[in-house]
């Protein structure tokens, strides 16, 4: 039986460089934001996971602090831009917040979209309805679906996510 090491600064650093693939050009090893957006993470995330399984408490931590810190880090005053990111050309992580509009309000999920001869609507899970700001923000960014994926999944009396 393999025994899972709890969530860790260390561990959320390798994270970033093998899983999000930022490299320390973008983000030194040193940025306060790392242990920022892994504090935050651990604040978040239920301990009550880690006792139903360590393995996914750890995965939900990781990736909430990777949606944290998209969400929080600073590019550095000399930071690169990254190709074809515009003119002007903007750097790694004013990049991925435009990408991904993680600046833009959005106020809830859409259920019905319409124009002149097409339509669609999707169902809107009953989990969705009850989606906090910071949840809905979660959804922007790969790493904080991946995050609310696991939290459903231990359910509501788990997470508090409904």
């Amino acid at each position: 039986m393999t025994v899972t090491p709890p969530p860790t600064q260390a561990g959320f650093l390798t994270f970033i460089r093998n899983v999000m693939g930022i490299n320390t050009t973008v983000l030194p090893d040193s940025s306060p934001v790392i242990g920022t957006a892994f504090q935050v993470a651990l604040e978040i995330v239920s301990v009550l996971l880690n006792c139903a399984s360590p393995v996914m408490y750890t995965l939900a931590v990781y990736n909430l602090a990777g949606d944290n810190l998209l969400n929080y880090a600073q590019d550095l005053p000399d930071a690169e831009v990254v190709p074809g990111s515009g003119d002007p050309g903007l750097p790694f992580f004013a990049w991925t917040r435009k990408q991904w509009d993680l600046n833009g309000f959005i106020s809830g999920v859409i259920s019905a979209t319409y124009d002149q001869g097409t339509g669609n609507t999707m169902v809107v899970q009953e989990a969705a309805k009850m989606f906090t700001l910071s949840d809905l923000q979660n959804l922007k960014t790969p790493y904080g679906r991946q995050y609310l994926a696991i939290a459903q999944r231990a359910g509501p009396t788990i997470i508090g996510v409904s």
